[in-house]
């Protein structure tokens, strides 16, 4: 190793490091290690000098690690210098030995565009290919292809820029960069001022690193303004012409003058004859005649070059003719002289001797109620009611003038082939409104005051079936129990709609507490009516319906509750007497008979004992007549017993047991049965309760 430090024998050392991604300081070199012969702090030892500045790296064995981050661009460093000292270890000699990092740039900056904001303005007229702005310039602090920008133009983010005067939009497609390194923009379509007012276009720089995935770039927007420049022709302007992008298509213009009278200025349809230039440079407008027929129009009319004013400067006849074509041109006051021209129809009528007249195909006419906005009043024969117009002025050969119509109500108007039309939406007939309309009609000349007389007309609204029948609050109603059909109450319901539309069938739509089968309804008069028995304390509600010819219905709700009826009739005994032997050794809660009643108007029968029970040694069932022994029977206190029992109607009839020295009962000792006797007579006894209950008795 004596004499011989590097590797190679060079005599100095070239490294490469890239520099620092961020504040990174993990690079290696390359190659990585010094080529310096020897084992460090074994054969040899070393160190770094920086003689011109800080120290950026530091040993570790043969190699170089940073000891802060390296910014090539930011601080244009491209290249660090610095010495290593090697110390052979055993012969103490030193070298001092020069070094060289060079920096390998990475592609960590995006160009960045300078002299921003960009905006030119440019005319509507400027051709396609023209350059229209060539100050675009972004930089790049990267070195190499890294530090290579190009340019190019990109859809924009269509944000709406517009105000109330200028209409903005995305400037891709109409402007291009044809040469991407120098950043000129060209104009890649036509421009329209009038449509479009200010472009923005959006610009990208891109630089060129090797690795297209590596590639950074940046945005910025050029506006550019549109001049507007003379490429409109003016145009005539009137309300009702037809427009295409603004300009009035095929423009017409008429009056009439009267046969034999000067009328001076003419009082021109639709509007006064009016051009304006349709660029905003506004040029003024002269006005000519350009050609007519007969081609005798000059004679008789000339119009005004600045406020384009008609005049009639000779009186015609029409004899001579009785229309005027004539071709009026407007022409713009300016370099381009841009013109545009329109027609002018002058009708000759004859002298107004006679007002118009009206003719009405029928002075009756009818249309359905509600009808849509437009629809035709219809006469008897179902044929459109016309409306037309004769004036005696007017040969069959003369143009005729054209009629306004007036009509006495908003609810009605006249189209212009004469047909009577519905104008107003919703028309009723049906009560409170009126079911017919009786108005007035005047015609008058468009182009003079003549108008005719008024003619009256009548027409009348159709019915539809549009209302439903409605029933009226139907208080509640009291019914007697029974099973003899009464009438309940009666329906009636009222229908705004008339003739067939007004028939109202009734019907039963409910019933609650199973009560279907318990009523009916004429459904012609609604009439309501029970059917079947009803007991008395029962409630139904009913559910009853209206229904029109048409579909149409309403309900209402009928409460009936069933009262207690006349109770004029005694319950029945099956037996008028009863003949029971009870055995003296009876237990208690044991039966001895039961007693059935049945009552002829079916209300329920309710038992009791009245009398001969006086030593409380039976008891009956309310509602089973079931008597049994509630006390023990003894033979030798009685051997017979009178009972007597009453039934009456309101769910309480009575069973009197009468105690007796007869022998119709007997108590018998044990094993003993004694038959009681069958009686033939009997008698009803009658007592006064609520609702008129009405007992009777039987013996046992």
């Amino acid at each position: 190793m004596e004499g011989k430090t590097l590797e190679s024998g060079q005599s100095n050392i070239i490294l490469d490091i890239e520099e620092s991604r961020a504040r990174s300081i993990s690079q290696e070199t390359v190659p990585p290690e010094l080529p310096i012969i020897g084992e460090p702090n074994v054969d040899i030892f070393l160190d770094l000098s920086f003689p011109k500045g800080p120290s950026l790296f530091f040993l570790n064995g043969k190699k170089l690690q940073l000891l802060s981050p390296l910014d090539r661009d930011e601080n244009s460093l491209s290249h660090i210098v610095f010495q290593l000292i090697c110390t052979i270890k055993s012969t103490h000699k030193k070298r001092t030995i020069p070094v060289i990092v060079r920096l390998t740039d990475i592609n960590d900056n995006a160009p960045e565009f300078v002299n921003t904001p960009y905006e030119t303005s440019i005319s509507e007229l400027t051709p396609v290919g023209t350059t229209i702005f060539q100050d675009i310039l972004a930089k790049d602090k990267d070195a190499g292809v890294n530090g290579l920008v190009e340019y190019s133009i990109i859809p924009g983010d269509n944000v709406d820029h517009d105000d109330d005067r200028i209409h903005s939009e995305d400037g891709y497609g109409f402007f291009a960069i044809n040469l991407p390194h120098q950043g000129q923009v060209t104009v890649n379509r036509t421009l329209d001022f009038e449509k479009t007012q200010r472009y923005y276009v959006t610009v990208v720089a891109t630089d060129r690193a090797h690795d297209e995935t590596q590639r950074l770039s940046s945005t910025t927007t050029l506006v550019v303004n549109i001049k507007d420049d003379d490429d409109q022709n003016p145009s005539f302007i009137y309300k009702g012409c037809m427009l295409l992008d603004g300009t009035c298509i095929n423009p017409e213009y008429s009056a009439s003058v009267s046969s034999g009278v000067l009328h001076g200025i003419l009082n021109i349809s639709p509007e006064k004859i009016q051009a304006v230039d349709m660029d905003t440079i506004n040029s003024p407008i002269h006005y000519s005649f350009v050609s007519g027929t007969p081609n005798s129009y000059a004679d008789y009319f000339k119009v005004d070059p600045e406020t384009g004013a008609v005049r009639q400067i000779k009186a015609v006849d029409t004899s001579t003719t009785k229309m005027f074509n004539i071709i009026i041109k407007a022409q713009e006051i300016s370099e381009a002289k841009r013109s545009t021209t329109a027609k002018l129809f002058i009708t000759v009528k004859p002298v107004d001797a006679n007002p118009p007249e009206i003719q009405l195909s029928s002075l009756e006419g009818y249309v359905n109620e509600n009808s849509p906005i437009g629809e035709k009043v219809l006469d008897s024969n179902n044929n459109p009611l016309t409306v037309t117009v004769i004036d005696k002025d007017f040969g069959p050969s003369d143009p005729k003038p054209t009629y306004t119509f007036e009509l006495t109500t908003p609810f009605f108007t006249i189209d212009k082939n004469g047909h009577l039309l519905v104008n107003e939406n919703n028309l009723d007939r049906d009560p409170p409104n009126p079911g017919r309309f009786k108005f007035q009609i005047v015609a008058r000349e468009k182009s003079s005051v003549a108008a005719s007389a008024p003619t009256s007309v009548t027409v009348h609204l159709n019915d539809v079936n549009d209302n439903a029948p409605m029933l009226p609050i139907i208080p509640p109603v009291s019914v007697p129990a029974g099973d003899v059909s009464r009438k309940v109450t009666k329906i009636k319901a009222t229908d705004n709609d008339e003739g067939d539309n007004a028939v109202v069938t009734y019907s039963i739509y409910h019933v609650s507490n199973n009560g279907n089968n318990k009523f009916t309804i004429d459904p012609t008069t609604g009439e309501l009516n029970t059917v079947g028995k009803l007991n008395a304390g029962d409630q139904y509600s009913l559910t009853v319906q209206a229904t029109d010819k048409g579909g149409l219905y309403s309900q209402a709700i009928v409460e009936v509750t069933i009262s207690p009826g006349p109770n004029t009739q005694s319950p029945i005994f099956e037996q008028s007497i009863y003949d029971i032997e009870v055995s003296e050794g009876a237990t208690i809660n044991s039966t001895v008979a039961t007693i059935t009643a049945m009552d002829p108007e079916n209300d329920p029968v309710s038992y009791s004992i009245v009398s001969g029970n006086d030593l409380r040694q039976f008891a009956i069932g309310s509602r089973s007549g079931i008597i049994t022994v509630i006390r023990k029977l003894d033979r030798e206190d009685l051997t017979r017993y009178k009972l007597v029992r009453i039934f009456p109607l309101d769910l309480t009839i009575c069973q009197c047991f009468w105690s007796s020295d007869d022998e119709e009962m007997n108590a018998s000792p044990t094993n003993e049965n004694v038959m009681f006797k069958e009686k033939k007579d009997y008698s009803h006894l009658g007592f006064s309760y609520d609702h008129s209950p009405v007992e009777t008795t039987t013996e046992l």
